[in-house]
């Protein structure tokens, strides 16, 4: 609806589009050979939970994914048993702020 320039000149975006960072991630992910992702997203954080969920699904949908966890990066739990679970399922890592990759090519 906003990308109507002609009525809408003065508009400005702030932030970018969450859409598009399927795309980033699958390219860059096709491009080092990795096709087994693993996700680890931090539900205690709005920001975090939302991009997260976008990229599961997204990296789903490009058949990446294959290991998703969700954690509260409030709570004291042992970070090591979500990426030792991970880690059967992909090798290696990647991070994003609160979310963090696993892939194993």
């Amino acid at each position: 609806m906003f990308k109507d320039k002609s009525r809408y000149q003065t508009l400005t975006r702030m932030s970018y589009c969450q859409c598009r960072l399927k795309l980033v991630f699958s390219s860059i992910f096709r491009q080092f050979g990795w096709r087994h992702i693993a996700l680890i997203i931090d539900r205690s954080d709005l920001f975090s939970l939302t991009v997260g969920k976008n990229l599961e699904y997204g990296l789903k949908d490009e058949e990446l994914l294959k290991f998703v966890r969700e954690l509260d990066g409030n709570d004291e739990e042992d970070i090591d048993a979500y990426l030792k679970d991970a880690s059967m399922y992909a090798r290696g890592e990647f991070s994003v702020r609160s979310i963090g990759f696993i892939s194993n090519r």
